[in-house]
């Protein structure tokens, strides 16, 4: 079981896909990043994590999807877990879209 998992609600994944809220997005992905950057455990995985959900964050603020989903593709299972942790709903719905 994965630690912090808590259910994210059901969204429609042709919604998500084609209409992205650039701004909330980018308001998970910065509350995602500031909750590893507070981890006193930080490995290697999380680092990589980190840069890829900073690369995720820039291209929000190009509103470029592919990059965005490019990044959130490469961060992963254990993106995904951090977005769970932290309740970061649209951003873990992304994240299961592209993996």
């Amino acid at each position: 079981m994965r630690s912090c998992e808590t259910p994210s609600p059901g969204l429609s994944s042709l919604n998500q896909m084609n209409e992205i809220d650039f701004v909330k997005v980018i308001e998970e992905l910065q509350t995602i990043q500031q909750h590893i950057l507070n981890k006193n455990d930080k490995d290697a995985d999380s680092i990589i994590v980190l840069g890829e959900l900073a690369k995720a964050e820039k291209a929000c603020k190009n509103n470029d999807k592919s990059e965005l989903f490019k990044s959130l593709k490469i961060a992963g299972e254990k993106a995904l877990d951090f977005a769970n942790c932290v309740s970061a709903n649209v951003v873990a719905e992304l994240i299961k879209n592209v993996l």
